[in-house]
């Protein structure tokens, strides 16, 4: 069984979305069914740890 990595802080998980500018932002969402998951470790250390950076999250495996 494959793990997947959710990001969820004390307000909700968090998805992708894009700005009017195309430019990725995380957003909240409080349904598990749309968070962002990801089942790789290097991306959940090189790239969604930068997309986070100014967020205290952490990581729920599901």
């Amino acid at each position: 069984m494959r793990t997947y990595y959710y990001f969820k802080d004390r307000q909700g998980y968090f998805k992708l979305g894009y700005d009017r500018e195309g430019k990725r932002v995380m957003l909240r969402t409080t349904d598990k069914r749309q968070a962002y998951r990801t089942s790789s470790e290097w991306l959940v250390k090189h790239m969604v740890s930068k997309w986070l950076v100014d967020y205290y999250y952490w990581t729920e495996e599901g």
